[in-house]
């Protein structure tokens, strides 16, 4: 049964007073797509792990305020198939 990773990231841009920063932005992201699978039947057990990472990992590290580095991540884990004898 497969496994789900959910990262959320954001852009280095500084939010205004009082909005929520690009770590809160990040976790905001992973969670509306935890929620997304929920509602498309995806148990909340094969989540095995929802992350922020804000901007330590920029897609676009030459241009840390594109739009482009507001993304979410979704990775599938997979086990090393066994030798067969």
């Amino acid at each position: 049964r497969c496994r789900f990773l959910i990262e959320g990231h954001s852009d280095a841009r500084v939010a205004p007073a009082g909005s929520p920063g690009k770590w809160e932005r990040a976790a905001r992201r992973a969670v509306a797509i935890r929620l997304a699978l929920a509602s498309a039947g995806i148990d909340d057990d094969r989540v095995e792990e929802l992350a922020a990472f804000a901007d330590t990992r920029l897609a676009l590290p030459s241009d840390p305020l594109n739009p482009g580095n507001r993304r979410v991540t979704i990775v599938i884990p997979y086990d090393e198939p066994s030798p067969r004898p």
